[in-house]
């Protein structure tokens, strides 16, 4: 008999250490309704569903004012929906909103999975000067199903740095931001921060008037192995996408907007992609809005690249005659590899408005090939 019940328990523990934890019930009591700060009760259900060794802790429908909070390794926090659950800052608080617990706790590593989902993000900027809404240190976390809004900086950031700098030490990757949205952040809706970020899926979100501070809606210091698909883009301060240390980042059937984006050096760049050195780009099959009316200097796609680059721009999008389109910079000493297939840019000797320019620091002219552009700046050839 008791053999039989062993084995039983054996059996039940992991569905108990990974159980749901309600913060409405005793011991943490949180009160759905109430307009004071809620922090102790969830971080308290939080810290139990890390111990535990994971799971999940709910959240009720209502506005929940908490700050700081800090996510443990394998522990997803859930509401009753997006429009249902909104967690939002104090005022006042003036600090994060929710981040890994790693980066809380000054740790040289990251989290592993864990996510969020079902709920909205408000960071009360009207209350407060800054603070981010979602800071993620942690490999193979899951954003899925949240709204981020109202942030005084950014909606989501990855960061390589914890909450005092401590620099991170292994890589993190592999996180999931799906089928959210991002709106009226100051900062950028999605922000990556310092040299080891990989690996981010950005799938099928909403992007509006993000980036007051000087952001672009996604920004990121590093976008190796980034997948950005599917994505809605409006109303972008600064612009749609800027992608710097890119290598084996797809940029794929995303619709970005750029109505109002703004001129920087005199010149609106609605998405840039700056490569890193080392890997190849694919950029496919997004729509750039026409801006009939537009009288600003506009470049809807700007690349920079390097020697060990390979760039493939490949789909349809159409453009106002007098707007240049597509800007290519190259920094390579040696021949460098773009192919273009399906894109709406007519030869250079046929049109100098509505063109696919490779700009050098010597050179502002070259010759287009139907389906390989080659540009060799050692030997000044075409």
């Amino acid at each position: 008999m008791v053999s039989i019940l062993l084995a039983l328990a054996l059996c039940l523990a992991p569905t108990l250490a990974f159980a749901q934890i309600d913060v409405t019930k005793a011991p943490y009591n949180l009160l759905p309704k109430s307009t004071k700060d809620q922090s102790l009760a969830i971080q308290a259900a939080l810290d139990q569903a890390g111990k535990n060794g994971g799971g999940r802790v709910v959240l009720p429908a209502g506005t929940i004012y908490a700050k700081g909070l800090s996510l443990p390794s394998k522990v997803t926090l859930s509401g009753q929906g997006i429009a249902a659950t909104v967690l939002k800052l104090p005022k006042n608080a003036n600090t994060f909103l929710m981040a890994s617990q790693t980066f809380v706790n000054d740790k040289p590593w990251a989290n592993v999975y864990g996510g969020v989902r079902d709920l909205t993000f408000d960071g009360n900027k009207q209350e407060n000067n800054i603070g981010s809404l979602l800071i993620v240190k942690t490999w193979r976390l899951l954003v899925r199903d949240c709204a981020f809004k109202n942030s005084p900086l950014h909606g989501v950031m990855w960061s390589d740095f914890s909450r005092n700098n401590v620099m991170n030490k292994n890589h993190f990757a592999e996180v999931r931001v799906i089928n959210c949205s991002f709106d009226s952040n100051d900062g950028a809706g999605i922000y990556g921060k310092g040299p080891k970020i990989a690996d981010g899926m950005i799938y099928e979100n909403n992007f509006n008037n993000n980036g007051s501070k000087g952001f672009y809606q996604i920004d990121l210091e590093r976008s190796a192995g980034f997948h950005v698909v599917g994505n809605q883009m409006y109303s972008g301060k600064f612009g749609d996408l800027r992608a710097l240390g890119a290598g084996a980042l797809l940029v794929r059937g995303n619709n970005f907007d750029g109505s109002s984006n703004t001129p920087v050096d005199g010149r609106v760049r609605q998405v840039v992609i700056k490569a890193g050195g080392w890997g190849s780009c694919v950029i496919s099959a997004n729509l750039f809005h026409n801006h009939t009316k537009e009288q600003r200097p506009w470049t809807m796609l700007d690349i920079t690249t390097h020697a060990k680059d390979a760039i493939s721009v490949s789909g349809t999008s159409s453009a106002p005659s007098r707007l240049k389109p597509l800007r290519i910079q190259s920094l390579a000493r040696q021949r460098i590899a773009l192919s273009f297939t399906g894109m709406p840019f007519r030869r250079r000797t046929q049109s100098r408005t509505n063109e696919c320019r490779l700009l050098s620091p010597k050179s502002d002219s070259g010759r287009w090939h139907p389906k390989r552009y080659f540009y060799d700046k050692q030997n000044q050839s075409h």
